[in-house]
């Protein structure tokens, strides 16, 4: 009986099997929609708006706390609170980036091609990714 070298089939069999997988993912992604501007939400002073994933909810806290302003939290609707969210805040007082530096890692000096800090950072609920920046005198 003649014997069958299994090497070069598995070795098909892997790149064919990641290309398949690589192909799934691609058709998965394109099912997630586009951002659509009737998404939008804006403060209601114009100071900042962003558009939001849809099927998400977005509440405005405009009284605001020591640290900051007002504050915007986006997030997907669940009975988990720090799932799936975005956190939106104009700070009172400049930021002790220095604190910050320590705390997270720097990850980019830019945020809608004006300068910020950026980074990202890490607690034991969450992963973040976390952008610092004047505009128009504010934090």
């Amino acid at each position: 009986m003649p014997r069958v070298n299994l090497k070069p089939l598995i070795r098909i069999g892997s790149v064919v099997g990641f290309v398949a997988l690589l192909m799934l993912y691609f058709v998965w992604s394109m099912r997630v929609p586009p951002p659509r501007e009737g998404d939008r939400v804006t403060h209601r002073d114009g100071a900042y708006s962003i558009v939001k994933p849809r099927d998400w909810e977005a509440e405005f806290n405009y009284a605001g706390d020591a640290r900051y302003q007002d504050t915007l939290e986006v997030r997907f609707p669940t009975k988990r609170p720090r799932d799936l969210r975005i956190f939106v805040g104009r700070m009172r007082n400049e930021p002790k980036l220095e604190e910050i530096q320590a705390r997270d890692k720097p990850a980019g000096t830019e945020f809608q091609g004006r300068p910020a800090h950026v980074f990202t950072g890490r607690t034991r609920l969450e992963h973040y990714w976390r952008a610092i920046f004047q505009r128009g005198g504010e934090w």
